[in-house]
């Protein structure tokens, strides 16, 4: 296999990770329990860094993760709405795309699909850890308030 086509393969690994599996290559056979467990270690991962920077790991987070995914996906798919200058600025962006697409060669073409591909990877991880740490920070909030104020649970 050439570097190519294993990078290609790693892409649609994490693109199938990334879009719960809805992938249009019908070639690469990815585990579902893959995924998902790749997914439950990133946001574990995330948690890691929160309570490392902060100072406050504590193992029983862990078992959240399930409830994390679900939040973020629906946060993704129901709540989140771009807003203007985000419409704004990814439409310009597609048409400078369309305009120096026109000049690729088909290796070229290939070549900005998995550079987009690992755009929206990057992005995808970024804002599922920013969501990770706003709930963290939400989570730990609530507990400090709870023990200072002593209100009951």
């Amino acid at each position: 296999m050439s570097d190519k086509e294993k990078r290609k393969n790693e892409l649609l690994e994490e693109l199938a990770l990334l879009y719960k599996n809805d992938i249009s290559n019908k070639e690469l056979k990815i585990d579902n329990k893959k995924i998902e467990e790749k997914r439950q270690t990133n946001v574990k991962d995330y948690f890691k860094g929160f309570y490392k920077e902060f100072e406050i790991y504590r193992e029983e987070k862990i078992k959240e993760i399930p409830v994390i995914l679900r939040l973020y996906e629906n946060f993704i798919e129901e709540i989140y709405q771009p807003s203007k200058r985000y419409k704004l600025a990814l439409k310009i962006r597609n048409e400078i795309n369309e305009d120096i697409e026109k000049t690729f060669t088909d290796e070229q073409k290939e070549i900005m699909t998995q550079y987009k591909e690992c755009e929206n990877i990057m992005i995808d991880d970024m804002v599922q850890e920013a969501f990770v740490y706003g709930y963290s920070m939400c989570s730990q909030l609530k507990e400090e308030s709870t023990k200072k104020y002593h209100i009951e649970k």
